[in-house]
């Protein structure tokens, strides 16, 4: 029996967590071939490009389907997904049967910013899984077929545990498929500040080479309001000011939804000294705006980015969300986009998802009655502090801005 491992991923992670996991791989694995299942190009092992698909369920057994479908047939495969490390003694383990799909216990979950790790108490998860080919094969095509149909799909199965070694660090960046919320005060009893091989959080990252985020606006709701008062709090701040701010804590990638004529991109790139910035805006006409006009404000932006290397991403929002920007990979983002209820909370929810834990959501125009319905709407569910820029004299430093900090 050959070992061979499956990695799928949906290609929208962040690029420098996914740089890591797939070198941990390489490292842990020791020689044990590999095929990846992406849904764009990626050079690690044997790739295989699904192509760009709903981030779901449904699509992800897909890939694993697809990825155990190329493996030989005598095959033994480990499953392996693209926001875990892996310890080598995970590959060490070889199912004593062949008619169960075996799952690793010994997985802790890890946020940035953390100096704890937290137990998964036992949970079993599809990145864990290891077994015979044809178990595997079967029970993934018993995914596919029954959410294909709308059923239920249950995890059900054949399933047998084990325990490696050492554990693998399962990382928690907001993105995840599967639903969490153990790093508050209600589960101290599950903290553990060390384990073997890795030893302290510290200690993990300079292992791994994925290391925290800075972490100054962590303090951000503190300075601005000192005094705990009701959201929104107003602060000495114009829209034009934000910019300085975002650079004053060390933010520099960021995008801006809705873009016009170029404008504001361009004020955050005076602001932003080596920007990494995403002007987003897709320039469709509507009743209101014809196509020859469309094209005049593109024009007129395209131009005005160009002295600063920007170049406009001509898409909606969802799409450059899915297409261009992957979870958790933005400092910032300032959405001045469309004003209508649904399409604001679609872009805060969707955007504020690209941004990392501790970076800033933004946007333009919260005296428009849409606009803060859902910014309202959106903090309150969140539990999040709220902040909206003074009013100046002239549009569009007239209209208030808003932020909140993206806790994790």
């Amino acid at each position: 029996m050959k070992k061979v491992i499956v990695y799928f991923t949906d290609s929208r992670l962040e690029e420098s967590l996914e740089k890591a996991v797939r070198e941990q791989i390489l490292k842990a694995a020791n020689g044990i071939p590999i095929i990846s299942v992406s849904q764009k190009p990626l050079d690690f092992g044997k790739n295989i490009c699904v192509g760009i698909r709903p981030r779901n369920y449904l699509g992800l057994y897909r890939q694993l389907l697809t990825g155990i479908k190329a493996t030989e047939k005598d095959s033994i495969v480990f499953t392996c997904e693209h926001d875990v490390f892996y310890h080598p003694s995970h590959f060490e383990f070889t199912p004593p049967r062949n008619d169960k799909i075996y799952y690793n216990l010994n997985r802790l979950y890890w946020m940035r910013n953390k100096d704890f790790y937290i137990s998964t108490i036992g949970k079993r998860a599809l990145s864990q899984g290891v077994a015979h080919r044809n178990v595997f094969l079967a029970h993934a095509k018993e995914q596919v077929i029954t959410r294909e149909i709308g059923g239920a799909a249950p995890c059900l199965g054949p399933f047998m545990n084990f325990d490696s070694k050492c554990p693998n660090i399962d990382i928690r960046h907001g993105g995840n498929f599967s639903i969490f919320g153990v790093f508050d005060k209600s589960h101290l009893s599950r903290r553990i500040s060390s384990v073997d091989h890795w030893g302290t959080p510290r200690r993990f990252q300079e292992k791994v080479g994925y290391y925290n985020y800075t972490t100054n606006t962590s303090k951000v709701n503190e300075v601005l309001n000192p005094d705990n008062k009701p959201s929104p709090v107003e602060v000495e701040l114009s829209r034009s000011a934000l910019p300085g701010m975002f650079h004053s804590l060390g933010l520099k990638k960021g995008a801006e939804i809705g873009v016009k004529f170029g404008k504001y991109s361009k004020e955050i790139c005076e602001g932003i000294p080596d920007v990494d910035l995403k002007s987003i805006d897709p320039y469709i006409p509507d009743p209101k705006v014809p196509w020859d006009e469309m094209e005049r404000r593109f024009v007129i932006g395209k131009h005005r980015l160009e002295p600063f290397g920007i170049k406009i991403i001509k898409k909606t929002s969802v799409q450059a969300a899915d297409e261009d920007v992957p979870v958790g990979s933005l400092d910032f983002v300032y959405i001045d986009a469309s004003h209508l209820f649904n399409d604001v909370m679609q872009d805060i929810i969707l955007w504020t998802d690209r941004v990392r834990p501790f970076g800033i959501v933004s946007g333009h125009d919260y005296d428009n009655k849409d606009v803060k319905l859902a910014v309202d709407t959106y903090v309150k569910v969140h539990d999040y502090g709220l902040f909206i820029t003074k009013k100046c004299d002239e549009y569009p430093d007239s209209s208030p801005s808003w932020f909140f900090v993206k806790e994790v």
